[in-house]
């Protein structure tokens, strides 16, 4: 079962505004378009890697 949070339940969980966390994810939907487009998957990469870990606090 997959669980889902709403924007608002996941940025009281990480302790960031609500505006924040919208725009986070905004970009770094951005940026895994670029990755997918063949360009900065490095940056998508260290991108995911840093969501891991604040999910993981």
């Amino acid at each position: 079962m997959k669980t889902q949070l709403t924007i608002r339940e996941l940025a009281t969980h990480l302790k960031v505004p609500v505006r924040t966390l919208e725009l986070m994810i905004a970009q770094g939907k951005a940026l895994l378009f670029t990755a997918l487009g063949g360009r900065d998957v490095g940056i998508r990469r260290s991108f995911r890697n840093g969501l891991l870990s604040a999910l993981a606090k």
